[in-house]
């Protein structure tokens, strides 16, 4: 995580909670979303064009021995995302607790490394859905 552009880490911090529809975000408290704008930035880091990216592991401090996960999925924005992720999540007996979708404005270099992210949508620049979940085992 030391790594990780403090730029981009911010932007993915707060666009989890500023596109948040009411309850969406009830219980996540700042110090939760700054950890998970943190592991949102390390799933999006290096992208290959038109591949998805999926990060899966255990959430941090989870008391209950692993029982509790969270999952990245970084793609090219399209419709219905959320959708079939919700169906093979649940089709696999897992639990969805939390799902956050922000849609981000990103520039990426020649090698796919995102160099900026933003919440603004503008014309003509590269669109990225960015979903958060948060899941308990079945």
């Amino acid at each position: 995580a030391a790594s990780l552009p403090p730029a981009i880490v911010d932007c993915l911090t707060a666009a989890l909670g500023d596109g948040a529809l009411p309850g969406e975000a009830d219980g996540f408290s700042d110090a939760a979303r700054a950890e998970a704008g943190k592991f949102m930035a390390r799933a999006a880091m290096a992208r290959s064009t038109d591949h998805a990216n999926v990060l899966l592991e255990p959430m941090p401090g989870d008391a209950g021995g692993g029982r509790r996960m969270r999952l990245a999925l970084i793609n090219d924005d399209m419709p219905f995302l959320v959708d079939s992720a919700s169906v093979l999540i649940a089709a696999e007996g897992l639990a969805v607790e939390r799902i956050l979708h922000p849609v981000l404005t990103v520039r990426r270099d020649r090698d796919g490394v995102l160099t900026d992210v933003s919440l603004e949508r503008e014309s003509g620049e590269k669109r990225e859905s960015m979903i958060y979940v948060e899941l308990e085992r079945g």
